[in-house]
């Protein structure tokens, strides 16, 4: 389990900025049946954690 300090402004921008790409991709594969977003979960957060992220 990672902490992180409690206000840490950049930390935090790019959390959600990376959660708003998350919620994007599910949306795109849950466009007809959006009752069954849950079983993308697991794809989209797999995609997430193999694309190469830009260090700081």
């Amino acid at each position: 389990l990672a902490h992180a300090s409690n206000y840490y402004p950049q930390g935090n921008g790019q959390a959600g900025s990376s959660n708003e790409n998350l919620v994007t991709i599910i949306r795109k594969l849950v466009d007809e049946n959006q009752r069954m977003w849950h079983k993308s979960l697991y794809d989209t957060l797999w995609a997430d954690r193999i694309t190469p992220k830009r260090s700081l």
